[in-house]
């Protein structure tokens, strides 16, 4: 099963409920964008401010930088696992789980850093 197609199939628990108003599914539509345009310039806020950061007069650790914000941000990841496992239906809820395999990496995370890093 590709990533595509676990987003696309819908599940029990979304044919239970019964059909979503327009309404609603238009302000889900809607709080989806918000989030993730938020998500993008919170991310190209922080890669602009480190890419000012890392001068030799400033701060000329630009490895340990790297370094800190990927550890911070994993174990921040793994302590809202921890506490919240509801936030990660992908890996949590039987009925959603994608797993996570070579064709999930290379077709869905790897362009994403490849976009990411010609910034």
């Amino acid at each position: 099963r590709s990533m595509v197609g676990a987003v696309a199939q819908p599940s029990a628990r979304d044919e239970q409920s019964g059909p979503q108003p327009v309404s609603g599914r238009i302000a889900q539509a809607a709080l989806v964008f918000t989030l993730g345009t938020g998500y993008i310039v919170v991310s190209s806020g922080l890669i602009a401010y480190n890419k000012f950061l890392i001068h030799r007069e400033r701060f000329p650790f630009a490895v340990a930088l790297v370094f800190l914000h990927a550890c911070f941000c994993s174990c921040f990841a793994f302590v809202l696992y921890i506490l919240k496992p509801s936030l990660f239906p992908s890996l949590t809820d039987e009925e959603r789980k994608v797993p996570v395999d070579r064709q999930l990496v290379l077709k869905g995370a790897l362009p994403i850093a490849i976009f990411f890093s010609g910034q």
